[in-house]
C-alpha cells in the first residue's frame, strides 16, 4: 500500500529523531481508513489519535485533531478532503503533513505526487513534502510502465495508448463488499445481467436519437 510508504518515507528522512510522531486518520471507519489504521497500529514509533465515536463526524472535533496531529491522514470523499485541507490553511497550520487518498489534490500544484517510482528525485520530494496526494491504482500502474519509457524516449510523450483495466468489487465499499461476501452467496450472475440491462437500455436509448436524428433531418427537407 502506497499510502503507507509515504508516511513510512517521511517519518524516517524527516522525524528520524523524533521518540512519538502522532498519526490522525479522518475517516479511518471506511474501507480505505480501515486498512491504514490496521496497518499502522503495530507500528512502535507511531501513536494514533482517534477521536470519540460519536465525534468522529463532527466538524469541530476533526478540525481539533488535524491541527493535533503530525501527520493527518486523509479516507474521505473529494468535497471533505477540500473542507480539511482548507481548515489547516484558514488555521495557518504549516506542521501537519497531509496525505490525501481520495481524487482531490492529485493534478494539485500544491501537492507532491505520491508516486515514489515517478523519477529519481520523486521520493525525496515525497519525504520533504507536507502535502501529498495518493495516486489512484490505475494511474499507479499505468504510469510505472509508461514513464520510464518517455524518459528513455522510446515512447513519444503524445502517444495515445488505451488500457483496459477491471476493477474488483471491493473498489465498492463496504455495503458491496457485504453484499459479495456475506450470506447472500455468489452475485456474479445478478451483476452480469445488470450489466447486459444497462447495455440493453443505453443500445435502445441511442437507437431512439438516431431515429430522431433522421426524423429531424427528413422534416427539415
Amino acid at each position: 500500500m502506497y499510502l503507507l510508504l509515504y508516511l513510512a518515507t517521511f517519518v524516517t528522512c524527516s522525524l528520524a529523531s523524533a521518540s512519538s510522531f502522532t498519526v490522525f486518520i479522518d475517516g479511518e471507519a471506511g474501507t480505505t481508513g480501515l486498512q491504514v489504521r490496521d496497518r499502522l497500529s503495530t507500528r512502535t514509533d507511531l501513536t494514533l489519535l482517534t477521536p470519540p465515536d460519536e465525534l468522529r463526524k463532527d466538524d469541530k472535533t476533526r478540525r481539533a485533531f488535524l491541527n493535533k496531529a503530525d501527520a493527518c491522514i486523509l479516507c474521505l470523499p473529494d468535497a471533505a478532503s477540500k473542507q480539511a485541507v482548507d481548515w489547516l490553511a484558514e488555521d495557518k497550520n504549516e506542521k501537519t503533513i497531509i496525505i490525501d487518498a481520495s481524487t482531490a489534490f492529485r493534478t494539485d500544484p500544491t501537492f507532491t505526487y505520491g508516486l515514489p517510482e515517478l523519477n529519481k528525485d520523486q521520493k525525496a520530494c515525497i519525504a520533504r513534502s507536507k502535502r501529498i496526494s495518493n495516486p489512484g491504482c490505475y494511474p499507479t500502474g499505468f504510469i510505472s510502465l509508461v514513464s520510464p519509457l518517455v524518459t528513455a524516449q522510446l515512447l513519444a510523450k503524445d502517444s495515445l495508448l488505451t488500457v483496459n483495466a477491471v476493477s474488483g468489487y471491493s473498489g465498492g465499499g463496504k455495503p458491496l463488499m457485504k453484499l459479495y461476501e456475506g450470506k447472500e452467496g455468489d452475485c456474479e450472475p445478478v451483476r452480469a445481467t445488470a450489466r447486459a440491462r444497462r447495455r440493453r437500455s443505453a443500445r435502445s436509448r441511442c437507437e431512439e436519437i438516431v431515429q430522431e436524428t433522421k426524423g429531424s433531418a427528413l422534416r427539415r427537407a
